[in-house]
């Protein structure tokens, strides 16, 4: 089945927003870039983003014209992570790290209460505070 024109303005208006941000990235790396750079950024990603929400909904495109549309996804994410690698570290050693810590941050407060047996009330509370944020994740964690 043909892609109907309407859905093929979509898919190329897409690619023109992929490429447009692809052109931002060594910009964006090459140092200052200005308000106006930025702003083009936005309004290309945004636009971007928009056209590629129809691929994930009940928007009433052709399979094969959502398809195009999930490609177009890939390849500016591909591009993304070309251009912005993230390190993350392997699961692992993440959940070996994060667990480290976590026991390591209770053993102080451990030793912090038995240093403190006469404490208050608040005292208490504000040591089962200090438990319960150590222990949430870390986003700045994993560099192994």
């Amino acid at each position: 089945m043909a892609i109907a024109l309407l859905e093929q303005t979509l898919i190329d208006q897409a690619r023109t927003h992929q490429e447009a941000l692809a052109a931002y990235y060594p910009k964006h790396q090459a140092g200052p870039f200005s308000e106006d750079d930025h702003a083009n950024y936005l309004q290309h990603w945004g636009a971007l983003t928009g056209l590629l929400e129809l691929a994930h909904s009940k928007s009433g495109l052709s399979g094969e014209a959502g398809e195009q549309l999930r490609q177009v996804e890939e390849e500016s994410a591909a591009t993304f992570r070309q251009h912005f690698p993230i390190e993350t570290p392997a699961p692992e050693n993440a959940v070996v790290q994060a667990s480290t810590d976590v026991l390591a941050n209770l053993s102080k407060c451990m030793e912090s209460q038995t240093l403190n047996i006469g404490m208050t009330e608040q005292d208490e509370g504000k040591n089962m505070a200090m438990i319960g944020a150590i222990s949430a994740p870390r986003i700045d964690q994993g560099k192994a």
